[in-house]
């Protein structure tokens, strides 16, 4: 019999003695499930051995019998028939003062029996309340479990039970082990993890995946990791992974490598050298979402490695992970996310993805309420970034098909700086060129952001967004936009930034919005703008200079002006610019033809150092170029000062090759320069002759122009001032043709004749009396 039990801290009586199973105690209580004296020996808890002194005392919560030293307590049992305390041991004392669900004597002693059936529902109670309830990992219950020995049993009863035990307490040991409470206490059960190992080998199909998730609990700190590594327990499970099917446990050895990977050491070497990441691959075309999630998350963290990433690659798991990338499952996603992270850095693998159809979830992403994390923000619009790279075409339909554009330029003005970024990236590549995505940017107030970006001060976001809208601006329809958003004034004065690369995008920006004529003259000529056209005539921007020369060429045809151009300095960098690129010559010599045909600055040109260039540019193969080349050289030549320079540069010979085109305004841009060249300088001629420049004066003696009649013949009367031009007109048959025209109705032509036949007949005349006077000298020697 019991010795009487101590009062209740209540004060109220203790309970009778109890006897043997079966038994009913003095407040008549039943006794069902009690141990029986005659089969115990010694103390549940302490393992005191019981004597005539040391005498026992069943607690009436787990019915287990201890010693008068662990059971002085008394409490309330609930479910017991009787309302006053009892005696129970300090176990269930604990237990019963923070009311748990379960009693844990009770379930350890129920695993120290000899019953299979009683074991596992033991160990099943136990895993259900450490899985469900984080009561589990109390200070207290951690301290019982220690107090119990249970990590002793647990290892025995793994290396010895049956299988459906052994199963069972695998369980309970992946519960135990999620709490970092327990991990410690089980970690110095040093046979535990070998237990657990040869469990993962050689157990039964649900003894293995119970194992496996108590490795996965165990790997989960670093020194659970460590201590698996130390047992080799890396070739036990990566031989597991590749010669299992059975997708619990394939899920339990994922959750386990992914753990070990964490670690920066080999392990992930050795899967990628024995085919894991193949195998893994292989397990996303499954139905179940936890195993997808374990599979993906394993995969991701192999695929940071190159290696792993070729693999990947080659195994074809683009065309898996791109439906789970649209999983209605938020962890799967996410994980998906991550492994199509890891692939977009490497090329074959993004080109996979993009094929696949990967961007279209990703971008279905952005619009999803679930991905609210900076984080996953960012991942999506990186592998966006990547894939775009890969392939514009597919990255803009993705996005256009779900109308991403105006959330990727809400997120322009994201606080994340990598956010930001990227959306500002995605929209300075899907945009342009694509017409819908670009209509989408404009009626979402991008322009605006853009603009902002552009005053930021940031040189990042400022090259990003310049680098959008040189794009954009190629088309005319964005480039009206683009000014219509303020975008101007801050291109013009990035034009001059010190960043190199600012200042390319700055200038093909500019000159697309020049060359598409979305600036008016008033904005042109606005006087924050013209200082800045001017100085990009000089400027060290090579790429400014062109747009800059358009722009002024549009606005030079004015005569206000043309005056504040010159007053700005702009003629000497016009002026440079004629030997510069085909289209900057271009833009340039239309500018200094429409100040050569104002008088005002005709005298100017020369001190601006145009003569030579326009002569060179006589013979440029463009038309265009260089007519308006010949019309600067005609305005030119009207000036005195100009025609010794313009003859000197050999205008004179390419203008007379030119006298034979067929083009009408050539002609007589080429006759004026004529006349004015042989007026001024009739030795010159020679030049003329010696491409046959005099026969295509002779020609235009016959022109149904009486203009071209009058000036050809004026010239050829220039010409008739140096003596070896004579020779070469009288030979031609000039006289005959000139004489012709002293019949013309008109008096410019009969005047200009007159004035040929004059100058031809007086060089003749002289030429004959200098030969006479020859004549007679030569006879007055002879005769002395």
């Amino acid at each position: 019999a019991e010795a009487p039990a101590a009062r209740s801290r209540g004060g109220g009586a203790a309970e009778a003695a109890g006897g043997g199973g079966g038994k009913k105690g003095a407040a008549g209580k039943q006794t069902e499930g009690w141990a029986k004296d005659d089969e115990v020996t010694q103390c549940f808890l302490t393992g005191v051995k019981f004597t005539l002194v040391q005498r026992k005392h069943h607690c009436r919560y787990c019915g287990q019998i201890v010693c008068a030293d662990v059971s002085k307590k008394t409490a309330k049992v609930p479910g017991r028939g009787v309302s006053e305390a009892v005696r129970v041991c300090d176990v269930c004392y604990e237990q019963l003062e923070r009311g748990d669900p379960v009693c844990i004597a009770k379930q350890v002693a129920k695993l120290r029996s000899e019953s299979e059936t009683a074991r596992q529902q033991a160990a099943k109670e136990l895993a259900n309340w450490a899985s469900m309830d984080p009561q589990f990992a109390d200070k207290g219950i951690v301290h019982a479990f220690e107090a119990l020995r249970a990590p002793e049993l647990l290892t025995e009863l793994l290396q010895t039970a049956t299988p459906d035990t052994q199963a069972g307490v695998a369980k309970l040991l992946s519960a135990m082990l999620g709490y970092d409470e327990y991990r410690e206490p089980l970690h110095e059960e040093r046979e535990l993890l070998d237990a657990i190992l040869a469990l993962v080998r050689s157990g039964g199909t649900e003894s293995k995946v119970s194992a496996m998730s108590a490795l996965a609990s165990l790997t989960a700190s670093k020194s659970g990791r460590s201590e698996v590594r130390r047992a080799k327990g890396l070739v036990i499970v990566l031989d597991v992974l590749l010669n299992t099917s059975h997708e619990p446990l394939q899920e339990a050895t994922c959750l386990v490598l992914a753990n070990l990977c964490e670690d920066p050491t080999g392990d992930w070497k050795q899967l990628q050298q024995n085919g894991a990441v193949f195998s893994v691959a292989h397990m996303l075309g499954s139905a179940s979402a936890s195993l997808q999630e374990a599979a993906l998350t394993l995969l991701a963290m192999l695929c940071s490695h190159k290696e792993c990433r070729e693999q990947a690659a080659d195994s074809g798991v683009a065309t898996s992970l791109t439906p789970l990338l649209g999983s209605t499952k938020p962890d799967v996603q996410r994980a998906a996310l991550a492994l199509a992270q890891q692939l977009c850095a490497f090329g074959r693998a993004a080109d996979a993805l993009l094929e696949a159809g990967a961007a279209s979830p990703l971008a279905a992403m952005l619009l999803s309420p679930g991905t609210g994390s900076s984080e996953v923000v960012a991942a999506v619009l990186e592998c966006l970034s990547r894939l775009a790279d890969s392939g514009l075409t597919q990255a803009q339909r993705a996005v256009r098909n779900v109308g991403a554009v105006p959330h990727l330029i809400q997120l322009m003005s994201h606080q994340d700086g990598r956010i930001s970024r990227f959306a500002t990236s995605l929209v300075s590549s899907l945009c342009p060129g694509d017409v819908q995505n670009a209509e989408q940017l404009f009626e979402s107030g991008g322009l605006v952001l853009l603009s902002e970006q552009l005053d930021s001060g940031d040189e990042r976001a400022q090259l990003q967004a310049l680098s959008a809208l040189s794009q954009l601006s190629a088309e005319p329809v964005q480039a009206h936009a683009i000014v219509e958003n303020g975008c101007l004034t801050s291109t013009l004065q990035l034009l001059e930034h010190p960043n190199q690369e600012l200042r390319a995008y700055a200038a093909i920006t500019f000159g697309n919005l020049c060359s598409a004529g979305a600036l008016t003259p008033a904005q042109l000529q606005h006087p924050s703008v013209l200082p800045h056209l001017v100085a990009m005539l000089s400027s060290s921007n090579a790429l400014a200079k062109g747009p800059a020369a358009a722009a002024i060429a549009s606005m030079a045809n004015q005569p206000s002006l043309r005056q504040s151009l010159h007053e700005l300095g702009g003629l000497p960098g016009l002026a440079a610019l004629l030997e510069l690129d085909v289209e900057t010559s271009y833009h340039a010599v239309q500018a200094i033809a429409q100040f050569a045909a104002d008088e005002r600055f005709r005298q100017v040109l020369p001190e601006a150092g145009a003569i030579g260039p326009l002569a060179g540019l006589l013979s440029s193969p463009q038309p265009h170029v260089q007519h308006c080349a010949l019309s600067a050289v005609a305005n030119l030549s009207f000036v005195p000062s100009a025609v010794g320079p313009l003859c000197q540069s050999g205008a004179l010979t390419v203008v007379g090759q030119m006298l034979f085109s067929h083009d009408a305004a050539v002609q007589t841009m080429c006759l004026t320069t004529l006349c004015n060249l042989l007026g001024g300088n009739a030795a010159s001629a020679d030049a003329l002759l010696q491409v046959g420049g005099h026969v295509a004066l002779l020609t235009q003696l016959s022109s149904p122009s009486p203009d071209a009649q009058s000036q050809a013949a004026m010239s050829i009367g220039h010409m008739c001032r140096h003596r070896p031009a004579v020779q070469a007109l009288l030979q031609a048959e000039t006289v005959p043709l000139l004489s012709h025209l002293l019949h013309s109705p008109h008096p410019a032509v009969q005047l200009q004749t007159v004035y040929a036949l004059g100058a031809l007949a007086a060089e003749e005349e002289a030429a004959a009396e200098e030969a006479r006077w020859a004549e007679e000298e030569a006879a007055a020697e002879a005769a002395a």
